[in-house]
C-alpha cells in the first residue's frame, strides 16, 4: 500500500508512526478474497472424485484476518478437507456454492462438479498414408460419457490433407498435423502427426515390399525357395502376448494353421480345385507362392469357419488384434479388393504401429497400401 511504510522496525501509516519499541498494533482491513482456481465468471470447475487445492489470497495481503471460515452449501456435491490446506473434493456431479469468510470480508463462488474429460484416447499419435488414401480417426474421451466428450478436429495443413469430420484424405506428399480438442470446460487437446508418403514398391530376392511391408497376395508372389520354415519369432511373440491378454478375459486362442511351405500350399490348393473347382477355390485358397502363410507372418486361429467371427473370441480378435500387431487380413465386404472371402480367423502380423494404423483406417491392407490383388489375366 502507498500508505504503509516499514523503516528501521518502525511502521508508518499515512506518515504517522504506530510502532513502539518495534511492536505494531494496527488495523488493516482485507478488501477482497481471491481464488486463483476460479474462472473469470467466478466458477470453480472440478471433476467427480478429483481434489483441487484452494489457494486463498487477500487484497491487501497484510490484514488482521488470519483465519478463514469455509462453507460448502451442499455437502453431497462437494466438501472441504481443512487438514491439507483447503482441499476441495468433488463428490457427486452437480452445482453448489463455496463461501469464504474472514473478519473483514467474504465472497461466494459457484462450484461445478463435472464429469468432464480427463484425457483424449487415440490409439496412434502418428499416421502414415499414401497419396489419395483416407483414414478415419478413432478418438474418444476418458471417460467416454464426459460432459465435454464432443470432439472437434482441426486441420493444420490443408495443402497436405483434407479433413471431413474425423476422416483424413491425403492430398500431397509431406507432413501434416490434426489437432483433436474436447469441448468446454477444461479443454484438452491432442495432436496427430500425418505423414503422406510416396508409394514405394521394391523387389528384393524375388520378394515384394510395398512401403517396407512384405506382400504376398494374388498380384505379388513369393519365390518357391522362400522358406523360413516356421512362424517368425516376432510373429510368435506377438501371438503369445495376444493369447495371454485374451486369457485374462477368460478367452482362449490357439493356432490352427501357421507356416506353410510353397509345396504344402501347392498340394492344398490342388485338393481344393479338385473338390470345388478352380473358380470357387480361388475365393478361399491361395495358389502356391501367393499365400501369406508362406511368409511366416500369418496364421489361422481357432475355428476355420465363418461362424467363428460371431463367437466371443472372434469378436474380441476383431476389436483387439491390432493392439498386438495383427490385422484381420480378409475383412468383410472387401472380397473384391483382397481377392478372398471374409476370413475372421486369418490374422497377419504387421507390428503394433502399422496394424493400429490399418485398423483405424477401416481399410484392408490392399486399400491402405494402394495395391491390387488379382491373378495375372483376371
Amino acid at each position: 500500500s502507498e500508505n504503509l511504510k516499514i523503516e528501521n522496525n518502525r511502521i508508518f501509516i499515512n506518515k504517522s508512526e504506530y510502532a513502539i519499541n518495534g511492536y505494531i498494533l494496527a488495523y488493516i482491513p482485507a478488501k477482497e478474497i481471491v481464488l486463483d482456481e476460479a474462472s473469470e465468471d467466478g466458477v470453480i470447475y472440478i471433476g467427480k472424485g478429483e481434489n483441487k487445492k484452494l489457494n486463498i489470497d487477500l487484497n491487501p495481503k497484510i490484514s488482521t484476518c488470519k483465519e478463514f471460515e469455509i462453507i460448502v452449501e451442499n455437502q453431497d456435491i462437494a466438501n472441504i478437507d481443512l487438514s491439507d490446506g483447503y482441499v476441495l473434493n468433488g463428490l457427486n456431479i452437480g452445482d453448489t456454492s463455496l463461501k469464504i469468510k474472514c473478519a473483514d470480508t467474504d465472497k461466494e463462488y459457484k462450484v461445478h462438479v463435472s464429469n468432464y474429460a480427463k484425457e483424449i484416447n487415440i490409439t496412434t499419435n502418428e499416421i502414415t498414408l499414401s497419396k489419395d488414401r483416407s483414414y478415419k480417426i478413432n478418438a474418444f474421451t476418458v471417460p467416454e460419457d464426459a460432459e465435454n466428450s464432443t470432439l472437434t478436429f482441426e486441420n493444420k495443413n490443408e495443402d497436405i490433407i483434407s479433413l471431413d469430420g474425423n476422416i483424413i484424405t491425403a492430398k500431397e506428399y509431406g507432413e501434416a498435423v490434426v489437432v483433436v480438442k474436447t469441448g468446454e470446460p477444461n479443454v484438452i487437446t491432442k495432436e496427430i502427426k500425418i505423414n503422406v508418403i510416396k508409394q514405394k514398391i521394391e523387389e528384393i530376392d524375388g520378394i515384394t515390399y510395398v512401403n517396407g511391408v512384405l506382400i504376398a497376395n494374388k498380384t505379388y508372389s513369393l519365390p518357391a525357395n522362400y522358406n523360413p520354415g516356421k512362424l517368425l519369432d516376432e510373429t510368435m511373440t506377438a501371438f503369445n502376448n495376444l493369447k495371454a491378454a485374451a486369457a485374462n478375459e477368460g478367452l482362449s486362442f490357439w493356432i490352427s494353421s501357421g507356416f506353410r511351405s510353397y509345396a504344402t500350399q501347392k498340394r492344398l490348393y490342388s485338393n481344393y480345385v479338385s473338390g470345388y473347382g478352380k473358380e470357387a477355390a480361388d475365393t478361399f485358397s491361395a495358389r502356391a507362392g501367393h499365400s501369406e502363410h508362406q511368409t511366416g507372418l500369418a496364421m489361422d486361429v481357432n475355428y476355420i469357419e465363418d461362424w467363428f467371427g460371431d463367437t466371443k473370441e472372434g469378436k474380441w480378435l476383431a476389436e483387439n488384434a491390432h493392439k498386438y500387431g495383427f490385422i484381420i487380413r480378409y475383412p468383410k465386404n472387401k472380397e473384391d479388393i483382397t481377392g478372398y472371402k471374409y476370413e475372421p480367423w486369418h490374422i497377419r502380423y504387421l507390428g503394433v504401429d502399422l496394424a493400429t494404423s490399418v485398423y483405424e483406417s477401416t481399410l484392408c491392407l490392399e486399400e491402405y497400401l494402394g495395391i491390387t490383388s488379382r491373378y495375372e489375366g483376371e
